[in-house]
């Protein structure tokens, strides 16, 4: 994880900036990139259907 910060725009959420690294079976760095991604916040994610159903909520 390089980066966290707080989305300006929605403030459920929060933007995460990681960097991957892929290796070949020797070793070798094959490839390598950094991506920015948005997380909902803890206590923010939104109730799924499948959530719903299993509290038998199904309204």
């Amino acid at each position: 994880m390089l980066e966290t910060r707080e989305s300006k725009s929605r403030p459920n959420v929060g933007i995460v900036r990681v960097k991957t690294t892929g290796f070949n079976q020797d070793g070798v760095t094959v490839i390598e990139y950094t991506r920015t991604i948005m997380v909902y916040r803890r206590g923010h994610v939104p109730r799924t259907a499948r959530d719903r159903a299993a509290r038998g909520d199904l309204g």
